[in-house]
């Protein structure tokens, strides 16, 4: 007797009736929110933000790459031939200065606007004055009692500075047991 389930037993209908009413009444409430004037305003809600997330990213899609078709010119770069991308300029005049990932070497749009050239005397970014000031980040956390770098070095002196900055020094620990 300890097994049987709650509920008074006694196979009276009255459960099922209560059953059958709870549910009939959920799916009236339900008919009755969705056919009033409220239910209306949730169905438009809900659909814009499903067709907004839907439909945004496919626009955004076509826009970018509209813009990249309009904006970009694609091909080999001169130095080492791995694909690139660069901005046009203006028909007639000499684009904004991009670098190749795999070389470092500078490139840009050629005048015609039709293939991608190296920027003149350039041979890598390292040899190169491509990044003649410093970012805005070093303007504002600059300490003041370092002086400040200056950009008209000679060629020497850039190859020392140079070799300066990449100076590797190897340390090996030894652990004492």
């Amino acid at each position: 007797m300890y097994n049987l389930p709650p509920g008074g037993g006694g196979g009276g209908n009255k459960n099922d009736i209560d059953q059958i009413v709870r549910g009939v009444a959920t799916i009236a409430g339900l008919a009755v929110f969705f056919l009033s004037p409220l239910g209306s305003i949730f169905f438009a809600v809900t659909n814009s933000l499903f067709l907004l997330a839907l439909l945004l990213p496919v626009g955004a899609y076509v826009a970018f790459n509209a813009w990249q078709y309009f904006n970009t010119i694609k091909g080999p770069c001169p130095n080492c031939g791995t694909e690139c991308a660069v901005l046009k300029g203006e028909k007639n005049s000499l684009g904004m200065p991009s670098l190749c990932l795999n070389c470092g070497v500078a490139i840009r749009a050629s005048p015609d606007q039709t293939s991608i050239e190296i920027v003149s005397g350039s041979n890598s970014v390292i040899d190169d004055d491509f990044i003649t000031s410093d970012s805005i980040f070093d303007s504002i956390f600059a300490n003041s009692d370092e002086p400040q770098k200056s950009s008209s070095l000679s060629p020497n002196e850039k190859e020392k500075q140079f070799k300066r900055d990449r100076t590797v020094i190897d340390v090996e620990v030894e652990e004492d047991e």
